[in-house]
């Protein structure tokens, strides 16, 4: 007897805990802060790329795992998928490095036409896994931004 009203207890307990928690949102984008070359080769290069976005929740989370593929002005560029742990604040700003594989044939092209154009439209579409504890939810990635690619 004592046994059942235990676990009736904890699951009232978890029940209430469970559910005056908010659903999670999705950390919003802000802007591309830093891109650099990891290494380059005739067929396809490495691109560290440093993305900074704001965590509206009332708390912390994980990223996990983050799957991305990457387009300027609408042609694709590269792919990104990595395993991480990288902790993200309670309702503040945070960086995710990334590192993308990119293709130097659709890189070159996209160069091309960036030496014409003032910003290029970049687009980011894929997922990230988000960790709280016990909970994983996969959100989907899909922004887009305009960033000077101009070396004029």
């Amino acid at each position: 007897m004592k046994i059942t009203k235990t676990i009736q207890i904890i699951c009232l307990i978890l029940l209430l805990i469970f559910s005056s928690c908010a659903p999670l949102k999705m950390p919003e984008f802000l802007s591309i802060e830093k891109v650099s070359v990891n290494s380059i080769n005739l067929s396809h290069s490495v691109i560290n790329v440093e993305l900074k976005y704001f965590n509206p929740n009332n708390v912390s989370l994980v990223i996990k795992e983050t799957n991305l593929d990457v387009y300027i002005n609408n042609s694709f560029v590269g792919h990104s998928a990595q395993l991480m742990n990288l902790p993200i604040p309670n309702r503040a700003s945070f960086v995710v490095p990334l590192q993308l594989d990119v293709d130097n044939k659709n890189l070159l092209k996209n160069a091309v036409v960036s030496v014409f154009q003032k910003d290029a439209v970049i687009k980011v579409v894929g997922t990230v896994k988000l960790n709280k504890g016990a909970i994983n939810k996969t959100f989907p990635i899909d922004f887009v931004t305009k960033q000077n690619l101009s070396i004029f």
